[in-house]
């Protein structure tokens, strides 16, 4: 019986985002406090029914943005919540400070020591990444031949933290 075996490594870069990319962090944050007032009134259900109770809202909102940022902008909101049993515990909207974003891995390609990533359909931020050691660049050399394959990345305005994965180490050796 043969199986593939994968694996997963997250590293955090140092990074400079374009204009864009800070633009989106902001909005990520008025996305996450959004959908953090929608939580309010959900107290019983599964993360999909949540998503899917404020889908056609969420894109009336932000029609322009990629709709992978509503599944993690609401994923970040159902998360925070979800960690405060009784509602009256859960922090309020004006306190929160959302300084990053989630971003998911279709939206993202690596590129000369840059990470692109898609705002909208034919819109891009742009992440220069400042890799700090010789394994780092090494690792950005890698993913840049295809050994590895972007997972998940969170931005904030100083640094990126990106997952890099493996699907098939046997096929690579």
């Amino acid at each position: 019986m043969a199986f593939a075996m994968g694996f997963t490594l997250s590293e955090v870069f140092k990074c400079e985002p374009d204009d864009e990319a800070l633009r989106l962090i902001s909005e990520f944050a008025a996305m996450v406090k959004w959908w953090v007032e929608k939580a309010r009134d959900f107290h019983a259900g599964s993360f999909e029914a949540f998503r899917k109770r404020h889908y056609g809202e969420w894109v009336e909102r932000w029609p322009n943005l990629s709709a992978q940022l509503i599944h993690t902008s609401a994923a970040s909101a159902y998360s925070l919540m979800r960690l405060y049993k009784k509602p009256e515990e859960r922090p309020k909207i004006a306190e929160m400070d959302v300084q990053h974003v989630v971003l998911h891995p279709k939206m993202l390609k690596l590129s000369g020591g840059k990470l692109r990533v898609s705002v909208s359909k034919g819109d891009y931020a742009y992440v220069a990444l400042k890799p700090i050691s010789v394994y780092q660049s090494r690792l950005l050399e890698q993913a840049e031949a295809g050994w590895w394959r972007l997972g998940q990345a969170v931005l904030t305005r100083g640094w990126v933290a990106i997952s890099f994965v493996a699907d098939d180490l046997d096929e690579q050796m």
